[in-house]
């Protein structure tokens, strides 16, 4: 069986996606915190909230592939075994 290997640009596919992100969380987190002050509703900063989480989280992600890309071995004697 032929294994799909990673990819660089697969991996920095989520790092590009993340990079937007963890400019606009803490600016929803902001704003949020300031429309709690006037007007007492939690929406801007929950989202700002999940926003952050979501951006860490890719963030993450794409870290985690980026190593997987870097110390990725083609282990042949395993590849091998696996045939027989």
């Amino acid at each position: 069986m032929k294994k799909n290997k990673p990819t660089l640009s697969n991996a920095t596919k989520y790092l590009v996606l993340a990079l937007p992100l963890l400019f606009i969380a803490p600016l929803f987190i902001t704003i949020g915190f300031k429309a709690l002050k006037s007007n007492d509703t939690y929406l801007l900063l929950s989202i700002g909230i999940f926003l952050a989480i979501l951006a860490i989280s890719i963030t993450a992600i794409g870290i985690v592939k980026i190593g997987n890309v870097l110390f990725h071995k083609d282990d042949k004697e395993n590849e091998d075994n696996e045939e027989n």
